[in-house]
């Protein structure tokens, strides 16, 4: 009862002072009178004291004009699996862009979800930040800070890395022809090291993930990931037309129980996320339990993940999240994947005006209408006459990439030693005020990103001429500098 009193109270303060709560928790009020799924908003809600809580009927689009007289910095839905699929990702991410008149986001937003609604509950409980030292990837990742590193390589079949016990670590070479394949090695690895971070590419749909080279994979069902071999695998295809998912999850279950696949072992203990940056189809719940995205945020422990929803080939939203999550400024992996969005959109405005006004249909899967007569219609209405890869790519990016967890929680790379860039922030009132300490590893002309702890309305920038960026009233992008090695630097932000 005191949780629930504590979500009423935020609801009524923010609406009745019209102040600017920083989190938003929302969920569809057909849940409302679900105990369970209620207890995720009541627990989420109750963790933050600056939260309020909002219902919403058929689409968080409906929520539009009260979260934008709130501006809250975050915004999490609460979601049942069986309502989490691709057109919720898409409305969440517009959702994040119309609290004001720019076409940028406003706000760090995620989707928490999971198999039960304990499983959900543990991501919305999850309060202890995390520094990741310990990774798995079917595709390359800097792994110099990391005390234990596991890479199954995606550019030369048969090849690993592994890196245990804070040891420099070591290429082997594998036969890729063996019909065991690789995925034992990530069930050594998931037992023995309990990874933290999953950084994956390669082939994947909503119910899979093959390891490299097709050396394995890993599928799911009932809230459990199974490990298959190699020579699985072509049994496996069968329930696969070339990218997509085309078979039932009761077969997939009978093969699993038909090849005694082994199960990897719960692992709520060991907080962890995952990345996908260049896999298909690995942040679409497709409405279903059973899914890998659901999985993972369930018994594979996971409290945050990054995935596409539809079929990859530009890549821009995934490796472009991982390059920020891994780079100078350590920001957190929501951080990045909201920063990467914005350098999306900027990319997008400089490169292509007219683009941003083009919508694609939420309700349907990117890749089949992206050339559609329709959609060429909508391009020419933008001023768009011509279009290049790039132009595609940076549309089919915008609103097809999953972000699961609460958006607040940190997940960082460590922040050990003399980072090549530091920006402190202080804000107030009238503005903020920007610290730039560079070091003797800094690259002189670099850039770097700000978000603002709140919005700065009408903002504007001084002590910057020449520099290259985008200033929106919530966060500075700054692509290049006049800034060189070793020297502090302040800025000021005014309204």
């Amino acid at each position: 009862m005191k949780a629930k009193r504590s979500v009423l109270v935020g609801v009524a303060l923010a609406l009745a002072t019209g102040a600017l709560a920083q989190y938003a928790v929302i969920y569809p009020g057909a849940i409302g009178e679900n105990r369970d799924w209620m207890g995720v908003v009541e627990a989420l809600a109750g963790k933050y004291e600056d939260s309020s809580v909002y219902p919403y009927g058929e689409s968080p689009l409906e929520l539009r004009d009260k979260l934008a007289s709130v501006r809250p910095r975050y915004i999490c839905l609460v979601l049942p699996p069986r309502l989490a699929d691709s057109r919720i990702v898409a409305l969440m991410h517009r959702l994040s862009r119309s609290l004001d008149d720019d076409p940028y986001g406003d706000c760090l937003w995620g989707i928490i979800t999971g198999c039960t609604a304990s499983d959900a509950l543990r991501i919305a409980r999850a309060s202890t930040p995390l520094a990741v030292r310990r990774g798995f990837g079917t595709t390359g990742f800097r792994t110099g800070e990391f005390t234990d590193a596991l890479i199954i390589s995606d550019s030369k079949r048969g090849d690993v890395f592994l890196k245990v016990d804070g040891g420099e670590g070591e290429k082997t070479e594998h036969d890729p022809n063996a019909a065991r394949g690789l995925t034992y090695l990530l069930e050594d690895f998931w037992h023995d090291k309990k990874p933290q971070l999953f950084v994956t590419s390669g082939h994947a749909t909503q119910y899979n993930l093959e390891m490299s080279w097709g050396q394995g994979l890993i599928t799911c069902h009932d809230n459990k990931f199974y490990a298959l071999r190699r020579d699985q695998v072509p049994g496996f295809a069968r329930f696969l037309r070339g990218v997509m998912f085309e078979g039932s999850e009761e077969d997939v279950a009978n093969y699993v129980r038909e090849c005694a696949a082994p199960v990897l072992p719960r692992s709520e203990d060991t907080p962890k996320v995952w990345l996908g940056a260049g896999n298909c189809l690995l942040g679409d719940c497709r409405g279903s339990t059973n899914s890998m995205a659901v999985t993972a945020l369930s018994s594979g422990g996971f409290n945050q993940l990054v995935g596409y929803t539809v079929t990859t080939w530009f890549g821009r939203m995934g490796w472009g999240t991982l390059g920020r999550f891994q780079g100078s400024q350590r920001p957190t992996l929501a951080e990045a994947f909201f920063l990467n969005n914005q350098a999306l959109l900027d990319e997008s405005e400089r490169r292509y005006p007219g683009l941003l006004d083009v919508q694609i249909a939420s309700d349907a899967p990117f890749f089949p209408t992206v050339q559609s007569r329709a959609m060429m219609t909508r391009f020419k209405q933008a001023g768009i006459e011509k279009l290049d890869r790039d132009a595609l790519g940076l549309l089919h990016d915008r609103d097809t990439v999953a972000f699961f967890g609460d958006p607040r929680w940190e997940a960082r790379m460590p922040q050990d030693g003399d980072a090549p860039i530091r920006v402190s922030v202080e804000q107030g009132r009238r503005g903020a005020e920007l610290t730039i300490r560079t070091s003797a590893a800094f690259k002189a002309g670099g850039g770097f990103d700000v978000i603002f702890q709140r919005p700065i309305p009408q903002a504007s920038i001084e002590g910057v001429e020449g520099w290259e960026l985008r200033l929106t009233d919530d966060f500075l992008l700054v692509r290049s500098s006049d800034l060189v090695p070793s020297e502090t630097r302040t800025i000021r932000v005014r309204r």
